[in-house]
């Protein structure tokens, strides 16, 4: 299995920290803040195996924002990060809310080399 998760936490937190928001690898039990953005591994799985030893694993990262105002800084941000480390965009959708608030569910995929950990698409 390869997992990058915590490079892209990591730099997923800086950057969204330089607009004053904090970025959660779990859903929170209470909200402290608009934009409230989560960040989870939806998916890991081989993509290419030689000799009985994963090569490469297709990943697949979905980030769910919750806000009150507009979104499009924030999305912008996350899109950039992704880019950087080389994951295609699958899904952008906004999300029915009762509550009023506005919901974003945003997917990124890519397939990852386990000796280089760079990132590519088919």
């Amino acid at each position: 299995m390869i997992s990058i998760k915590s490079e892209i936490f990591t730099e997923l937190s800086r950057v969204l920290q330089s607009l004053h928001i904090k970025v959660y690898d779990y859903y929170p039990d209470e909200i402290e803040q608009f934009p409230l953005v989560v960040y989870l591994e939806e998916n890991n799985i081989p993509h290419e195996i030689i000799d009985n030893q994963e090569v490469t694993c297709e990943l697949t990262y979905r980030v769910d924002i919750w806000s009150n105002a507009s979104d499009s800084e924030v999305i912008t941000a996350i899109n950039a990060v992704f880019t950087k480390f080389g994951f295609r965009r699958l899904l952008c959708s906004d999300v029915p809310n009762v509550s009023g608030l506005k919901q974003k569910i945003i997917k990124f995929t890519g397939i990852v080399d386990k000796t280089t950990k760079l990132v590519h698409n088919n």
